[in-house]
């Protein structure tokens, strides 16, 4: 008897350990083209984060980036969606995960264009970039803002510039405005 009901509570466990997965793990459908690099490169992303990824080639992405509500300006080469939110681009892990746990009445997040350094496009240059929130009215604001080596904060008159692409130029623009130059360092190229 104590074996049977024994049995009975494994079996039940185990067959309930899907669903606590799935809810652990939020399930994200991604439309993307089977010949794209790096929406297979975010799409691991995700999935290294902790998601559970149903990935869909698809001939057009912008179909779904409309239907999902996402403005024509915000696009990028891949679309999803997470419980009812639309995520167009390359939208770190982390913002989807905040967007989640703050759930925010919004259509979803978008990272517009592909930019160098964010997740799936990682690669010897990193650029600044922003995760907007998109509204239901197609307004968006900046939900995240990432910074890339070339960003220059001039708050309190110091600068610092990475792999700049014209060095000499850049030193005599920054203090030539009156500004100190902290930290100026890269390659000539």
């Amino acid at each position: 008897m104590l074996h049977r009901t024994l049995s009975q509570a494994v079996l039940a466990g185990m067959l309930a350990a899907p669903l606590f997965a799935s809810a652990a793990n939020p399930v994200v459908d991604v439309y993307k083209s089977a010949y794209c690099g790096c929406c297979t490169a975010w799409v691991k992303h995700l999935q290294d984060n902790g998601f559970t990824v149903n990935a869909h080639n698809v001939d057009n992405t912008s179909d779904y980036r409309q239907r999902f509500g996402i403005p024509k300006a915000l696009g990028s080469c891949h679309t999803a969606k997470v419980q009812g939110y639309a995520i167009e681009g390359h939208v770190p892990a982390a913002e989807i995960k905040r967007l989640l746990a703050e759930k925010p009445k919004a259509t979803g997040l978008a990272v517009p264009a592909m930019p160098m350094g964010s997740p799936g496009m990682e690669g010897p240059r990193k650029h600044a970039y922003d995760v907007f929130l998109v509204q239901s009215n197609g307004k968006y604001s900046t939900y995240q803002h990432y910074k890339g080596e070339m960003d220059i904060d001039l708050r309190d008159k110091a600068v610092r510039v990475e792999n700049p692409p014209a060095l000499d130029g850049l030193k005599t623009a920054i203090r030539g405005a009156g500004y100190r130059a902290v930290s100026i360092s890269g390659s000539r190229g």
